[in-house]
């Protein structure tokens, strides 16, 4: 368990009588990527919202990088990255500017906007509006702003 990123075992939610999620086991080992896929009203959102402490099981236990999530909620926040499939993005702003913005509300001084840029294939656009992106631009600037 602790060399895993993340470690979830017989995770458990109900939301009344509806059993969302029932007692699932999995593990995700360091530098291994995660992604659920399934039909609508599978329990996937209601996994991510456990995995990242957003609610509580009813049941079972999610470790990230070793740390209970359900008791040390704040410590495991740091290295948690998700992206939803909406953008809370300011699209009026450009690239850059979102990354900038972001920085300084979470006291980052030094990160590289345009290495972030460059790593998400993203370089090169750094002065155009957010709002004139795909779907999938958008996607992967907000994957450049998890650093």
């Amino acid at each position: 368990m602790p060399e895993d990123a993340i470690f979830a075992e017989n995770l458990t939610y109900r939301y009344g009588q509806l059993t969302a999620v029932d007692h699932i086991t999995f593990q995700v080992a360091k530098q291994e990527i995660l992604g659920f896929l399934g039909p609508n009203g599978v329990g996937k959102t209601t996994t991510v919202k456990m995995l990242t402490g957003q609610i509580k099981p009813v049941e079972g236990r999610v470790f990230i990088q070793g740390i209970d999530v359900a008791r040390h909620l704040k410590q495991v926040q740091g290295p948690i990255g998700v992206c939803f499939e909406a953008s809370n993005l300011y699209a009026q702003l450009s690239d850059e500017d979102n990354l900038r913005l972001l920085a300084r509300l979470f006291g980052v001084k030094d990160f590289g906007a345009s290495t972030l840029l460059k790593r998400v294939g993203l370089d090169g656009r750094g002065k155009d509006p957010v709002e004139n992106y795909s779907n999938g631009m958008k996607q992967r600037l907000m994957v450049a702003r998890l650093g």
